[in-house]
């Protein structure tokens, strides 16, 4: 697995052509502005650097000994759990 920095590094890894342009029309269709420059805030948003992370499901007991309730740990680095 290559290192993935951004969407354009998404879109060439995984083979997914128009990611960005997709996300570009989603973002455009989706995102709330303050600002009345909307078109630097949404190439702002799709140059923004990615960040990864592994997901390891924990399963933890409930206060009340009814079952569990599934946690989330998540890791950043490039190791795995």
């Amino acid at each position: 697995m290559h290192h993935i920095y951004d969407l354009r590094s998404l879109e060439a890894e995984y083979q997914l052509p128009g990611m960005r342009s997709l996300t570009m029309t989603y973002l455009a269709d989706n995102l709330y502005s303050a600002s009345n420059n909307t078109a630097f805030e949404l190439s702002h948003w799709i140059s923004a650097p990615l960040d990864a992370f592994n997901t390891l499901q924990v399963a933890v007991p409930t206060f009340n000994d009814d079952g569990n309730t599934i946690h989330h740990a998540r890791c950043t680095s490039l190791e795995l759990f």
